[in-house]
């Protein structure tokens, strides 16, 4: 699972500076490139009875959730 919607927020680097945003496009692509490095290293390229991975990103389901409605849920 990738966390472009967790990226946006925090990210735990233990630097006592702040790490800068990333614009939403950066983000975009840091995920098309990671998506497609993982499609690479993980697939199966065929092999009989074993499925392909299925890669997911958080931000399909948190990208929408209002901020209230998500602090709830952690």
């Amino acid at each position: 699972m990738q966390s472009s919607a967790s990226v946006q927020v925090f990210l735990h680097t233990g630097k006592s500076a702040e790490r800068p945003i990333l614009s939403e496009d950066n983000i975009e692509h840091n995920v098309q490139s990671i998506q497609a490095l993982l499609q690479r290293l993980l697939s199966h390229k065929g092999e009989q009875g074993i499925p392909e991975p299925v890669l997911l990103n958080n931000l399909d389901w948190f990208g929408t959730m209002p901020l209230l409605t998500f602090l709830r849920q952690v």
